[in-house]
């Protein structure tokens, strides 16, 4: 096989994708209604409801919460901070500079993948404060993190039908990389809490 996908694959992916876009617009309205018996609520949600559509929701939301607490870190810690690098500076940007065929100055996009993206700013963190902390990279709750991304890509990016499909398992990998996310987090926090309260 050469990879592509076929037209029937990509109108079923297209069809699964409408079911998961019309589920989140109804929550939206519902979230909008003056609806204020919960009961019609559960009704609605019920009705609509489609428990692989809820898996994909819940995947995409937490990395794009993931995504947001890193972009937050690291915006202050640059904003507060002006020791780093240059390549320090630019890498969490995701922007790199480049010269035209004309000799001119250019940004391009440098995607950084999320797990390196991560690391780098908790290592950040721990740097700037001084923080003899680090989260835990080498057992099962960041592998479960690293199962996490692949998911989410693999739903983001489908290449068959199957490729949507959410399984238990899977399910069970996402809660834990969320556990360990929470964990890891809170670890660096209570870590600079810490440091900085025995300096009072």
């Amino acid at each position: 096989m050469d990879g592509s996908v076929s037209h029937e694959q990509t109108t079923q992916i297209v069809d699964i994708c409408s079911i998961d876009l019309g589920f989140a617009w109804m929550l939206r309205k519902l979230g909008e209604s003056e609806v204020t018996d919960v009961t019609e609520w559960g009704a609605a949600v019920q009705k609509h409801h489609d428990a692989q559509s809820v898996r994909r929701m819940y995947v995409r939301l937490f990395i794009s919460y993931v995504e947001s607490v890193l972009a937050t870190i690291r915006g202050e810690i640059l904003e507060e901070f002006d020791h780093f690098s240059a390549a320090e500076r630019a890498a969490p940007t995701e922007i790199t500079y480049d010269i035209t065929d004309q000799g001119k100055p250019t940004e391009k996009a440098l995607p950084v993948s999320l797990l390196k993206g991560l690391r780098f700013t908790f290592w950040m963190y721990a740097e700037v404060y001084g923080l003899d902390a680090s989260p835990d990279y080498g057992g099962e709750g960041w592998r479960a993190f690293q199962d996490a991304v692949r998911i989410r890509n693999r739903i983001t990016h489908p290449k068959q039908v199957a490729s949507l499909a959410i399984s238990d398992m899977e399910v069970a990998r996402v809660d834990e990389a969320y556990r360990w996310f929470h964990e890891a987090y809170v670890f660096l926090i209570e870590a600079f809490v810490s440091k900085f309260s025995k300096l009072r």
